[in-house]
């Protein structure tokens, strides 16, 4: 779950600014959905999109699979699916793709659900 709850971070991060912001994650804030830009700039951020197989074209394709037809964003849950999808695309285990999204938070902040909002905690 704390590993998760990383992740999760880097995802609430990504889906507000479009870019890690580990200063504006530890402010309590309402959950939050990731559109296709901000999940391009994820992928591009921890290289995911370098790979003959795995190109933005596809990654597109993939997201647009799981996301709400309606608002053309993922929540969390959908987020997850879309990178086991990329993992299944790129013949890369799961967790080697996630390891590289939770890379991107050095600074180890959770995110903490708090009834429909969310905050994070540094630990």
């Amino acid at each position: 779950v704390r590993l998760e709850r990383r992740i999760e971070a880097v995802f609430s991060s990504f889906a507000r600014f479009g870019e890690w912001r580990p200063s504006e994650v530890v402010i309590p804030q309402a959950s939050c959905k990731l559109g296709l830009r901000n999940f391009i700039s994820l992928c591009e951020r921890t290289g995911v999109l370098e790979t003959e197989l795995c190109t933005k074209r596809r990654v597109v394709r993939i997201f647009q699979t799981y996301m709400d037809k309606g608002t053309g964003l993922v929540d969390f849950q959908q987020f997850l699916l879309v990178i086991s999808a990329i993992a299944k695309l790129k013949d890369t285990p799961f967790e080697q793709i996630m390891e590289s999204v939770l890379n991107v938070n050095q600074e180890g902040h959770l995110w903490i659900h708090s009834g429909d909002n969310y905050m994070t905690l540094e630990l």
